[in-house]
């Protein structure tokens, strides 16, 4: 088991630090927790997932965790180095591959860029 932390964020503001344990093996999780508890966590994510797929069928567009990922995928070399590790760069680059990507889309849909919503439901 391993002792992680991950910055909250609310609205893109910090609100704290949230602590958890990552397990290496199922068997270490139903240890730590219960086999009731991990089976009920696991139904969870598969359930959010599940309703995820749902919605970005829905919308026609993906998550906002599938998007960033894209996004990063998207990036060269050179931009990767160029951010040297610092989030606020990462940031930033990831925001303005994010916006072409946007671009690219509308301009293929023939719609606005900024047509999309910005709720948080896919979390």
């Amino acid at each position: 088991m391993i002792t992680q932390t991950q910055d909250v964020r609310s609205k893109k503001e910090s609100v704290g630090t949230a602590t958890f344990s990552e397990y290496e093996s199922s068997q270490e999780a139903v240890e730590a927790i219960g086999e009731a508890q991990l089976l009920s966590l696991l139904n969870a994510q598969i359930r959010t997932n599940a309703m995820n797929e749902v919605r970005g069928a829905a919308t026609g567009k993906p998550s906002k965790v599938k998007n960033i990922f894209e996004a990063i995928a998207m990036l060269s070399l050179e931009e990767m180095q160029a951010c040297g590790g610092d989030e606020a760069k990462i940031r930033e680059v990831v925001a303005t591959k994010q916006a072409e990507m946007a671009a690219s889309k509308a301009a293929a849909a023939g719609t606005s860029p900024g047509a999309e919503d910005d709720d948080d439901d896919e979390d």
